[in-house]
C-alpha cells in the first residue's frame, strides 16, 4: 500500500514537471551558445530570463564572450535586452578587469560623457592613472589635463613634471601653457617663457608659436612686433599654419615693422587654398577680393565655377554657389553672405580635398 502511495505521488511530479516546462525544473547549466540563443530567441519571458541567468552565471564565472555580449546588447539595446549604460558599464569593467584594451576604451569614453548617466571622473582618472603607471607618455598628457579640469593643478603639473623629466617636449609644453593660465593657482609667466623658450631653440612649431604670440600680446613680456614676427615665420617654417596665419596678420597691420600687406595677403592665399580655415576667415575681414578670388579658383577645380578668377560675385559665382553650398552642407543661402564663416569652412574643406 504504501509502494503504490509513493508510485502515485512520483507520477503527479511528473505530470507537474511535464506541465511546467524546462524552466521550472531545476536549472541546468546552459552553455554560452545556447544561454545566448535563449535570450535573442526566447518564445516566453522565462525562457528569456532563464537564458539571461545562465549568462549571468557564465560573465561572473569570467566567461569573456557571456561579458562581452551582455555589455554590447546593454550599451546598444538589442539581441533582446533593453538599453541600459549602467548595467553595460557592469559588464566592461569585467572585460577590462580582464585586460580587455576595447572595453578600457569604452568605458574611457562612458566615464568622461558629461551628459550620459555613466559621467564618473574620479573613475576615470583611476583607469588613466593606471595606464599611466605602464610609462604611457600620451596617457600621462591626458591624465594631466583631466586632473587639471578637476580643479588638481598641483597633481597635473606634477604628471608633466615626470613626464619633462623623461625628455617629453609635449609635457614640457603642455607644462608651460598651464604657466600661462592667469585662471590656475600655478600662473607663472616668467617660468612659463623659459620653457618655451627652452623649446623654441629646438624649433618646436608650437612654443614658436607661443613665443611670438607672447610678444605680439605684449602681456607677459613687453611687446615687441618684429620678434613676434621672427618667431612666427620660424614657426611656419617648422610646419605651423597656424604661425603663418600670425605672421600674415602682422604683415597687414600698418603700424607693424613688417608691415606688407600684399606679401600678408598672398600668404594668407597660400594657406587658404592649403585648406586652412583660418586664413579663410581673415581674407574675408582683410582681403575681401582676394577672398573671393580664392573662393572663384576652388569653386573652378571642384567643377561648379566656369568663369576667370574676378575678385567679384559676379553672375557665375553666384549660379555656382546656389549648386556649391546645398551639396557641401553650407545652411541657408549663402549667396547672401559669400563671405561667411559656414561657406569660409566648407571652402576649406574642398581646398583640402582637391
Amino acid at each position: 500500500m504504501k509502494s503504490r502511495t509513493l508510485l502515485g505521488l512520483a507520477l503527479s511530479l511528473g505530470v507537474l514537471a511535464s506541465c511546467s516546462g524546462d524552466d521550472q525544473r531545476f536549472e541546468s547549466t546552459l552553455t554560452m551558445g545556447e544561454a545566448r540563443e535563449r535570450v535573442i530567441s526566447a518564445r516566453t519571458p522565462t525562457s528569456q530570463a532563464y537564458g539571461l541567468r545562465q549568462l549571468n552565471r557564465l560573465a561572473d564565472s569570467g566567461d569573456a564572450r557571456a561579458q562581452k555580449f551582455l555589455a554590447n546588447s546593454y550599451l546598444r539595446g538589442r539581441n533582446g535586452l533593453p538599453e541600459d549604460p549602467v548595467l553595460a558599464v557592469r559588464y566592461f569593467e569585467m572585460l577590462r578587469a580582464s585586460g580587455n584594451e576595447a572595453a578600457t576604451a569604452t568605458l574611457t569614453r562612458l566615464y568622461g560623457d558629461t551628459d550620459g548617466v555613466n559621467y564618473d571622473p574620479d573613475r576615470l582618472i583611476a583607469i588613466r592613472t593606471e595606464a599611466y603607471q605602464t610609462g604611457d607618455e600620451t596617457i600621462g598628457l591626458e591624465l594631466a589635463k583631466l586632473v587639471e579640469e578637476q580643479g588638481d593643478f598641483e597633481r597635473a603639473q606634477e604628471i608633466r613634471s615626470e613626464l619633462m623629466s623623461q625628455g617629453s617636449d609635449d609635457a614640457q609644453l603642455a607644462f608651460a601653457m598651464a604657466l600661462m593660465d592667469e585662471d590656475s593657482s600655478s600662473y607663472d609667466p616668467d617660468r612659463a617663457i623659459a620653457l618655451f623658450e627652452e623649446l623654441a631653440a629646438r624649433d618646436n612649431p608650437r612654443a614658436l608659436r607661443e613665443m611670438g604670440r607672447v610678444y605680439m600680446r605684449g602681456v607677459a613680456a613687453e611687446r615687441d612686433w618684429a620678434r613676434a614676427a621672427t618667431y612666427f615665420e620660424r614657426g611656419l617654417a617648422a610646419g605651423d599654419n597656424s604661425s603663418g596665419i600670425l605672421y600674415a596678420i602682422l604683415q597687414t597691420i600698418p603700424s607693424s615693422p613688417t608691415y606688407d600687406a600684399q606679401s600678408g595677403h598672398d600668404l594668407l592665399v597660400d594657406l587658404a587654398l592649403q585648406g586652412i580655415g583660418g586664413a579663410w576667415l581673415q581674407l574675408a575681414e582683410r582681403a575681401p577680393e582676394r577672398y573671393v578670388m580664392a573662393m572663384q579658383q576652388v569653386l573652378r577645380d571642384a567643377n561648379f565655377y566656369q568663369g576667370p578668377p574676378t575678385g567679384e560675385v559676379d553672375a557665375l559665382t553666384v549660379q555656382a554657389l546656389v549648386q556649391y553650398c546645398p551639396e557641401n552642407n553650407v545652411a541657408g543661402d549663402c549667396t547672401l553672405d559669400p563671405l561667411g564663416r559656414d561657406l569660409a569652412r566648407a571652402l576649406a574643406r574642398t581646398a583640402r580635398n582637391s
